[in-house]
């Protein structure tokens, strides 16, 4: 399956390849000038992230449980932040332009 097959509410492309991080600290992200989304999901244990520049920990920003992808619609330069909750939390990224 290609990135051109993806649908949702509105087409997408692909920007870059899927990313998978450790999170036994609080990592980074930002998108680059040629996306507006970014796919989320967690993997290994929940995570906890924010993108409003504040660092997360494991008792502060949103959770994202496991196996439950989230379409993030930001700008580009946006800057989302995670952490696990607990040992062995990875974040998978994929950054998407989204077409209208």
């Amino acid at each position: 399956m290609g990135s051109d097959s993806f649908k949702a509410d509105a087409s997408v492309r692909a920007v870059g390849t899927c990313s998978r991080i450790a999170l036994t600290t609080a990592q980074t992200v930002t998108l680059p000038n040629n996306a507006n989304s970014i796919l989320i999901s967690a993997d290994g244990q929940p995570i906890r992230f924010t993108i409003d520049g504040t660092t997360p920990t494991s008792t502060l920003g949103i959770t994202l449980a496991v196996n439950q992808p989230l379409r993030l619609d930001l700008f580009p330069g946006a800057v989302l932040k995670a952490i696990e909750t607990a040992a062995s939390g990875f974040l998978n990224y994929q950054f998407i332009q989204i077409l209208s």
